[in-house]
Parts: structure tokens; sequence; C-alpha cells
């Protein structure tokens, strides 16, 4: 039997802010879109868009040039970004700046 942690995993985190804007941005239809094609490489092409467009660890293919200095991630992955920002004007410029970035790469 394991022993469970000595701080659970609700209680804050050391780095966390006092206060913030939480973002969260949730890709919805992410297998429609991935099986959209009738080519195998369309999906993976498209399965890998869907990864960068909630990696914020990468500059260049991911989403990492649009968050901002401190700017507390909580979760980028699967479709999914959460984010607790300082502002609320850093929170429009992010979610502004995002969607433009999800509309070039993504179409629509």
């Amino acid at each position: 039997m394991t022993q469970a942690p000595d701080r659970r995993p609700t209680e804050p985190h050391d780095d966390a802010p006092d206060t913030g804007v939480l973002v969260g941005v949730d890709l919805r239809g992410i297998q429609a879109f991935v099986y959209s094609g009738r080519r195998i490489l369309d999906a993976v092409g498209r399965a890998a868009l869907v990864a960068e467009l909630t990696d914020t660890s990468d500059p260049v293919h991911g989403v990492g040039d649009l968050v901002p200095e401190g700017c507390l991630v909580l979760r980028d992955a699967g479709g999914a970004l959460t984010l607790v920002l300082p502002d609320l004007a850093a929170a429009r410029l992010l979610t502004g700046r995002y969607t433009r970035r999800l509309r070039d790469r993504a179409g629509g």
C-alpha cells in the first residue's frame, strides 16, 4: 500500500499567485477535426496541430510566445489550456492573440 502525499492535490502550490484571472481553453470537436480527411497523414497532421495549439513550452510551433511573464500554466495538453494570468488586461490580450493564432493555423 502506498503512502498518501503530505500535500493534497487541491492545496495551493508554492508558486501559485494570490490573485489573477483564470483562462481556460478547451478545443471542442477534436476527434471530428482530426479524422475529417480520408488519408492517415491528414489525421496525423491535424493531431499534431491540436497538440501544438495547446503547447506552451514551444514558442516556435506551439503557443509559448503568447504566454506572458507572470503567468502560471496549470494545464497545456490534450486540446486543453488552463492558465492564471496576472490581471484582466493580460487575460484579454492573451485570448485575443490566441484566437487569432487558432484561426490562422486551423482555419475558420
